[in-house]
């Protein structure tokens, strides 16, 4: 039983209620360089391999892949340690969840400009909550207005990641 004291849409971090976990890697060049796409796919493979741990059902989608299920994590992880950053954009269909129960959906992208665009076309399920993580240097102008409130994480390292991740879960593994 994962619980966190953080009041996320009332109960999302308990994980009797959390049922699915989708995480959406946008793969596009744009806002990206070669050390923030790395930091991206890592961000990407620890949401995957966390929510597979704590039995989710777990979904990765991108613009070359839309994996999920139970126990996807193996196939995910294989994924990501050969994509590249491509001229594909992510549809912004993909940035969603389904009806069935409370649902996690972590959008990772280069800036929060890219996450606006993407959250303003998309599809989220009422009874999803979502977490933008942004691995854009901190001094990219990137700002959190249009962001779901408390959910945005800048990650311009994957310390700062990792420190803020802990912070919205409270510690919950």
């Amino acid at each position: 039983h994962t619980r966190c004291s953080r009041d996320w849409s009332s109960d999302v971090c308990s994980s009797d209620l959390l049922r699915r976990c989708t995480v959406v890697l946008d793969t596009s060049r744009t806002g990206y360089d070669e050390v923030s796409f790395d930091r991206a796919v890592s961000v990407a493979a620890s949401v995957v391999t966390a929510s597979e741990r704590a039995g989710l059902t777990t979904r990765l989608a991108s613009p070359a892949t839309d994996v999920r299920g139970h126990e996807v994590a193996t196939s995910v992880l294989h994924w990501l340690a050969v994509v590249e950053p491509g001229d594909d954009t992510l549809d912004p269909r993909q940035v969603s969840g389904s009806d069935d129960g409370m649902g996690l959906v972590v959008l990772v992208c280069a800036t929060t400009e890219a996450a606006r665009r993407l959250l303003g076309a998309s599809r989220i399920a009422p009874d999803d909550t979502v977490v933008v993580v942004h691995t854009a240097p901190a001094d990219d102008g990137s700002t959190t207005t249009g962001m779901p409130a408390g959910y945005t994480i800048a990650a311009p390292d994957l310390a700062s990641f990792a420190a803020a991740w802990q912070g919205l879960t409270d510690g919950a593994p």
